[in-house]
């Protein structure tokens, strides 16, 4: 699906949702959770049992921001801010602001540091190294608790042992879905070829557990074994690349959003930048009878399901989502159906409306992976910007 607009320009619409007064809170709730989903740097975590290769990668990521006297012995969190500064959270839950370098020897009751740095690169990707004992159930404990603060996970480990398996393999789906092996070892001279190698032939093994597997490699520089720079920035890239390719799901999630919203109460909030004249408008051409006729069956099957869905609703104390969810996946297969099975020539209004079904579908499939109860609101909010879409055709 193409985003109808660059990723700013959603985002400055969503902000004048947010301001907007005259609409209801949960609608500027969600703005707001469209605008941090659209402009929060992605959270990078790097899991995997105690070796200095996840040590070394988390430096190599962070480049200047990385703190120079941190032992990872605690978990560790890196991430954007105007000026350098130190929070940790301590055993028995206390939150503490702390000035200079942070110092484990000073602090033995921290659980947790997280510094703010202004690096640039921060302001892209944030860093979580979670680190934890190497027992199992300290693992399990340790990744389970990262998943909230987690977009994409780095399993970095130099073999990945039939023990690594078994603590990754109790991991939520979800997060496998999001994740890479970072295979690390010796990268001089021939050893370069076999640690690719290896790696191919672990993606193979490991397709369903890892999104794909990344060698890294250190080489010998000055008598000391450092990261190669390329694999770094190999695994910049695919981090990006994912990324991205979330930001243009949730832009796109957005766009529908937008849809929905009325516009006449979101025009005061924020002027839009000067425009140009307007030309003349051009008159549409009038749709046939047949097409009339397609539309008003299509918007009474929406208002009919439409009353169906609203119906469940009240009779349960707690809606369940899936439930909303699948009621609007049958009645966007039904459109489309009905659309496609019509024996009609393509008109314009006709063709951007199989368009903008087709869209739907697509989006419904993403709301579909969302946690919560926010997706099925979307989706009953995009059934209802349909059936406006259908009314305002039948009035024009």
């Amino acid at each position: 699906m193409n985003a109808l607009g660059p990723i700013d320009d959603i985002v400055w619409k969503l902000r004048a949702v947010s301001a907007a007064d005259a609409l209801p809170e949960t609608v500027r709730t969600r703005a707001n959770r469209l605008i941090d989903q659209l402009t929060a740097p992605v959270r990078v975590a790097l899991v995997g049992l105690p070796c200095r290769e996840r040590m070394d990668l988390f430096r190599a990521l962070a480049g200047e921001a990385a703190p120079e006297e941190h032992d990872f012995s605690i978990p560790l969190e890196l991430h954007f801010a105007p000026q350098e500064t130190c929070e940790i959270t301590l055993l028995d839950g206390t939150v503490r602001t702390i000035e200079g370098r942070f110092s484990p020897e000073k602090y033995m009751d921290a659980v947790f540091v997280s510094f703010g740095h202004p690096a640039p690169i921060l302001e892209r990707i944030s860093l979580l190294d979670v680190a934890a004992d190497a027992a199992p159930h300290q693992q399990r404990a340790a990744i389970s608790w990262a998943m909230s603060r987690t977009d994409i996970a780095l399993w970095v480990s130099p073999k990945f042992t039939e023990s690594e398996l078994r603590i990754w393999e109790t991991v939520p789906d979800q997060m496998m879905d999001h994740a890479y092996l970072v295979l690390t070892g010796s990268a001089d001279g021939p050893d370069r070829v076999a640690l690719q190698d290896r790696a191919l032939a672990m993606a193979k093994h490991f397709k369903t557990e890892f999104l794909d597997v990344l060698p890294i490699g250190f080489e010998t520089d000055h008598g000391k074994q450092v990261l190669a720079t390329e694999g770094v920035q190999a695994l910049v890239d695919r981090i990006r690349r994912h990324s991205d390719a979330g930001r243009r799901a949730d832009a796109d999630g957005a766009l529908f959003f937008l849809k929905s919203v009325d516009p006449s109460h979101v025009r005061a909030a924020a002027p839009a930048p000067a425009a140009p004249e307007p030309a003349a408008p051009v008159a549409e051409p009038e749709e046939p009878d047949e097409i009339m006729e397609l539309y008003a069956r299509a918007f009474t099957y929406l208002r009919d399901r439409g009353g169906a869905l609203l119906s469940d609703i009240r009779a349960e104390d707690a809606p369940d989502p899936a439930h909303v969810l699948a009621h609007c996946g049958e009645t966007l297969s039904a459109l489309s159906e009905m659309l496609t099975d019509a024996d009609q020539e393509p008109t314009t209004g006709l063709t951007a409306l199989a368009n903008t079904l087709s869209e739907a579908e697509e989006l419904l499939i993403l709301l579909e992976l969302e946690p919560g109860t926010a997706p099925a609101v979307d989706a009953a909010s995009l059934l209802l910007q349909l059936r406006r879409d259908f009314e305002s055709r039948l009035a024009a």
